[in-house]
């Protein structure tokens, strides 16, 4: 049996709104199943618009740090847009020591994300 990726996909209106089920994002396995399913939801239109919440987030490993830089890259050469929503306090420091935000939007929220889109 395959084990499903770690995140849970939502549609609203023309957003894909993707959530990180797992609270320790440390497990390459977990890791590459995820970015291959947002990668692939990512293909399924010329420019996709995804929300990466990350509020069930607690602890975020360098490899999955090195994952959402690849994911960042990988959206934005196929044309699409990815905003992050929701970090705790410690993610949102992680980010801005990696300089996450010169690449990427982070957003307060989802809801902030999705306005962000026009949506």
């Amino acid at each position: 049996m395959t084990e499903q990726p770690s995140i849970n996909v939502t549609s609203q209106d023309d957003l894909l709104i993707v959530a990180f089920t797992e609270s320790d994002l440390i497990e390459c396995k977990y890791l590459d199943r995820a970015r291959e399913e947002i990668v692939r939801l990512a293909a399924g239109g010329p420019h996709a618009r995804i929300v990466l919440d990350v509020g069930n987030v607690r602890y975020l490993s360098s490899t999955a740090l090195g994952m959402l830089v690849q994911l960042i890259k990988t959206i934005k050469l196929s044309g699409g847009e990815l905003r992050f929503a929701n970090p705790n306090e410690q993610l949102a420091d992680i980010f801005e020591v990696a300089h996450l935000s010169r690449v990427v939007e982070i957003c307060d929220s989802v809801e902030e994300a999705v306005a962000r889109f026009g949506g």
